[in-house]
């Protein structure tokens, strides 16, 4: 075997065994212990009738919503992108902005409505995801 493998390749395979191993070893021990945490409260609800802590399941999947925590920066944002639109839309009637001038405007506005919808849209699934 170790005519096949080079020293440094032969080392490297050897130090990724011992990873491997103290991955297991980690492993194991965090069973250990949650097998241990089992068996004392199923020992508390034989021995003195003691009903199991209750689970909270939406704590445990982390539903909270996760993106954009403030709504009312995504209001300011909405107010902004419509003040441009209405700014937009008068500087062209005025012979101000030309129609290209125009369209990129109004794109800009599309991206900021539609951003400001997507975030809205998750947190909504993420409250009602979440109980609320």
């Amino acid at each position: 075997v170790t005519e096949i493998f080079a020293g440094d390749e032969l080392g490297a395979l050897r130090e990724q065994a011992a990873e491997a191993e103290r991955q297991d070893a980690a492993l194991q021990a965090d069973n250990q212990a949650t097998q241990r945490d089992l068996q004392a409260a199923l020992a508390g609800l034989v021995r003195d009738s003691r009903p199991l802590d209750a689970i909270d399941h939406r704590a445990i999947q982390g539903a909270q919503p996760n993106l954009a925590p403030a709504p009312r920066a995504l209001l300011a944002a909405v107010t902004t992108s419509l003040v441009a639109f209405a700014g937009a839309v008068t500087a062209t009637y005025n012979g101000v902005m030309q129609t290209d001038q125009l369209q990129l405007a109004m794109i800009g506005v599309l991206v900021v409505g539609a951003l400001c919808a997507a975030i809205a849209g998750q947190r909504l699934l993420s409250i009602r995801r979440a109980g609320g």
